[in-house]
């Protein structure tokens, strides 16, 4: 039989472990939470908006040619436009801008197709386009 026998009484030994750090990020509250309120102004922009209204159409209106645009009838139109009151400028017969901005006028004022020189217009203003 075998038999164990104490050579060394029991002790105690202080040891010294370097101690082992780690850095670690943490928050830490400054100033609590709070709510701040802006007034902001109302943006508003006017849009304008196409609206249809009818189906467009095409309409045929018979006008004064250039072969018929001889000087004596412009001197006519011209003419007949001052009596009307709408100034074409010198009646000299040349369809000039100034007469083509005094037929649209009256145009307009007599509720007559605009835009060329129609033979309605003409027959309004009573110049012969024979």
């Amino acid at each position: 039989m075998k038999k164990q026998v104490l050579l060394k009484p029991a002790e105690t030994r202080k040891i010294e472990v370097p101690a082992e750090y780690k850095t670690v990020k943490t928050m830490k509250l400054v100033k609590p939470a709070q709510e701040i309120r802006t007034e902001v102004p109302a943006e508003i922009e006017t849009v304008a908006e196409n609206v249809k209204i009818e189906d467009g159409r095409m309409e045929w209106r018979p006008i004064l040619c250039e072969t018929n645009t001889s000087p004596d009838v412009v001197r006519k139109l011209q003419s007949a436009l001052m009596n009307a009151g709408f100034n074409p400028g010198s009646i000299d017969g040349s369809l000039g801008g100034r007469t083509f901005t005094a037929v649209q006028a009256y145009q307009q004022a007599k509720g007559l197709p605009s835009g060329q020189l129609t033979l309605e217009t003409l027959n309004s203003l009573g110049v012969l386009t024979n």
